[in-house]
C-alpha cells in the first residue's frame, strides 16, 4: 500500500467515526429540546450557505495560474472568513452552558484576530 492510500483511508475512517459521533449526539439533542435542535439546523444551513460564499469567492481569486502569494493569501482569507462564521455560529446557536467572555464578547478578540489574518490574506492576493 502506498503511503496516499494509507491517508486516504484514515481519513474516511476518521470521517466516518466523526459522522456518527455527530448524529448521536444530534439524536440525543433532539429528545432534549426539540426546539433548539430546529433552530441549530436552521443556523448549520445559513452557515453552510456563508462558507459556500467563501469557497466561491476563492475559486474566483484562484482561477487559472496564479503566483505562489496569491494561493496562500485567499487560503488565509478563506479560512478566516470560515471562522469566522464559525464563531457567529457559536453565538447564535442555542447552548446548555454559557459561551467564555473572550468569545462572548462583540466587537473582541476572536473578531480582531480573523480580521488580521483576512486583512493579510487580501493583501497577498491584491497586492504584490
Amino acid at each position: 500500500m502506498r503511503f496516499d492510500d494509507i491517508t486516504a483511508a484514515v481519513q474516511a475512517i476518521l470521517l466516518l467515526g466523526g459522522l456518527v459521533m455527530s448524529i448521536v449526539e444530534l439524536v440525543r439533542m433532539y429528545r432534549a429540546d426539540t426546539a433548539g435542535t430546529r433552530l441549530t439546523f436552521k443556523w448549520i444551513v445559513v452557515y453552510c450557505v456563508y462558507c459556500g460564499c467563501g469557497i466561491g469567492l476563492a475559486v474566483l481569486w484562484l482561477d487559472g495560474p496564479k503566483p505562489e502569494r496569491v494561493a496562500i493569501g485567499a487560503t488565509m482569507a478563506l479560512m478566516a472568513w470560515i471562522l469566522y462564521g464559525g464563531v457567529w455560529l457559536t453565538r447564535v446557536v442555542p447552548k446548555s452552558e454559557p459561551l467564555a467572555a473572550w468569545l462572548a464578547r462583540v466587537p473582541g478578540p476572536a473578531e480582531a484576530t480573523l480580521a488580521a489574518i483576512a486583512l493579510v490574506g487580501f493583501l497577498l492576493v491584491y497586492v504584490g
